[in-house]
């Protein structure tokens, strides 16, 4: 999380849905920071968004994603 210094703690989010519900097609809220590409490369795009202090995000793939963030939480404290 954030800290803006006018307003105290500040929660980003992205979407990275990759496709519309209703419709199925694709969408690009996020650029390349799609839940197509982070089934493929999880840190290049969930990991980098968090190394960017995104606190929240809205996926189509909410199992994957935590099983990611548990993984890399583990990691990052095994790492000294």
């Amino acid at each position: 999380m954030l800290t803006d210094p006018s307003h105290g703690q500040i929660r980003l989010f992205v979407n990275t849905m990759s496709n519309d519900i209703a419709s199925g097609k694709p969408m690009n809220l996020s650029g390349d920071f799609t839940d197509a590409r982070a089934l493929r490369a999880p840190n290049a795009i969930w990991g980098a968004l968090r190394a960017r202090g995104i606190s929240m995000i809205q996926t189509d793939q909410p199992l994957r994603l935590v099983q990611y963030l548990r993984s890399a939480d583990r990691t990052s404290a095994a790492d000294p």
